[in-house]
């Protein structure tokens, strides 16, 4: 309904959209491989196709957590547990896998670390392109070496794990009932308004400067912690 706390439907309809629109067309560590392609041609194909295989996700991830709920709601065995929804799939693993043996828990959880870490070692590769380059090389090391910014790269990358595991402890609680897929979305979010602003004005609006870009993006961040409460 559209006065659902978490997931009203116009909110999620409108909101997907540009949540879409910064993702595939902003976020750097979707961007920089279209930037490694060969040709315009070869890196619009590889968006395009990356798309089509994102619409896959919800016959995975959703039917998934709905088959789940059902389950749980008519097996016997599982009447009377109370299970959040990050557990539901561990708790469906060793209900309905485990018993089978045959290695298939150690399988599916190979799978699981091995989309985690894809994800995870782009969005370090991307965090230390940024820094390195448009940081590190421009305003401190212009006549930096190959070897130079490689070291650089590889501090960045374990400085921003260590930055990431001290706010998932002090941010993020374990013994939480809330979706903590939901939780991650809400802090990407503050994020977000101000990169697409910027973008889709520097595509349409000509008279947008370097320094309006930046100030749009840091005052996206701030209007988007003040305007919710008021």
């Amino acid at each position: 309904p559209t006065n659902h706390p978490d997931l009203p439907w116009s909110g999620v309809l409108t909101g997907l959209m540009f949540m879409h629109c910064f993702y595939w067309g902003t976020n750097q560590f979707i961007v920089q491989r279209a930037l490694a392609a060969t040709s315009d041609k070869e890196a619009r194909i590889g968006i395009i196709v990356a798309g089509f295989l994102k619409l896959l996700i919800p016959f995975f991830a959703i039917a998934t957590g709905v088959a789940a709920f059902y389950l749980f709601a008519r097996s016997p065995e599982f009447q009377g547990l109370q299970i959040d929804p990050d557990a539901a799939f561990p708790v469906l693993i060793n209900k309905l896998i485990k018993p089978f043996g045959l290695g298939l828990v150690g399988l599916i959880a190979a799978g699981l670390i091995g989309a985690i870490l894809s994800s995870i070692d782009s969005m370090m590769n991307s965090a230390a392109t940024i820094i390195t380059i448009d940081i590190y090389q421009r305003y401190f090391r212009r006549n930096a070496s190959d070897h130079e910014m490689i070291r650089m790269g590889q501090i960045v990358i374990v400085l921003l794990m260590i930055a990431a595991v001290a706010i998932a402890i002090l941010v993020i609680n374990p013994n939480s009932e809330k979706n903590f897929f939901l939780q991650i979305v809400n802090y990407s979010t503050y994020l977000t308004p101000g990169f697409l602003v910027t973008f889709l004005l520097g595509i349409f609006w000509k008279r947008g400067t370097r320094q309006a870009a930046f100030v749009t993006i840091l005052a996206g961040i701030v209007f988007s912690f003040v305007v919710p409460p008021l």
